[in-house]
């Protein structure tokens, strides 16, 4: 990594946004628990970039909140992806 990546991972870290963001996305998966969302649904209804949905979900998923429930259509490209589901 490149010191200007690691400085502004450190800024958004510090910022609180990683966790704002995780919830904004958990809340979404919680939304559509009949169908599970895949990470393109997540971002296009959250209007937060793949990269990130695709972090906050690894993330959801390390902590046990969310869990993938196989495949489903893609709502965005029309492909096979991996749906995710949370918990509570």
């Amino acid at each position: 990594m490149r010191q200007t990546q690691i400085e502004a991972y450190k800024d958004f870290k510090d910022s609180g946004k990683d966790v704002y963001q995780r919830e904004i996305v958990y809340k979404k998966i919680k939304a559509f628990y009949e169908s599970g969302l895949t990470l393109n649904e997540i971002s296009k209804y959250t209007n937060i970039r793949l990269s990130s949905v695709t972090a906050r979900v690894n993330e959801l998923c390390k902590d046990g909140r969310v869990h993938d429930i196989g495949t489903k259509i893609d709502g965005v490209t029309g492909r096979n992806n991996t749906a995710w589901f949370a918990y509570g």
